[in-house]
């Protein structure tokens, strides 16, 4: 399980645009009392922060898109007493959206796309066009 972001801290225009929760879904799984990715109501209807639902047939836990429009939101805010801190809602969000992150990186790369890549490292070829830079 991930620490994620508390759902009352959801701004309600990103609420709007997460997944619903179907009635009988939500009863069935006890989304509401047990499930940590509960993103509580908005338009009086139950959402989930997740994509697909991580109780159904051992899903990964992949997160929504439209959280990820939370980063500038939380750039934003300022620390106070009395409210959450900022610093650790990003940490947490950055946390939840790692592998996202990663991807996004790697496609901004100039060796994205290469058949000769090996894994996260770039092949020789790109190697000394990126150090001949």
């Amino acid at each position: 399980m991930i620490k994620v972001v508390e759902p009352n801290l959801i701004p309600d225009h990103i609420k709007a645009r997460l997944p619903i929760l179907g009635f009988t879904a939500m009863r069935k799984k006890l989304c509401k009392s047990t499930c940590p990715y509960y993103a509580g109501r908005a338009d009086k209807q139950p959402r989930c922060m997740l994509e697909h639902c991580y109780r159904e047939d051992d899903a990964p836990e992949v997160f929504h898109p439209v959280l990820m429009e939370m980063f500038p939101y939380v750039k934003k805010m300022e620390a106070t007493k009395d409210g959450p801190d900022p610093v650790e809602m990003y940490n947490r969000l950055l946390v939840m959206f790692f592998y996202e992150l990663k991807e996004k990186a790697l496609k901004k790369s100039s060796c994205y796309g290469c058949p000769y890549t090996v894994k996260d490292r770039p092949c020789v070829m790109c190697m000394k066009k990126i150090m001949a830079a």
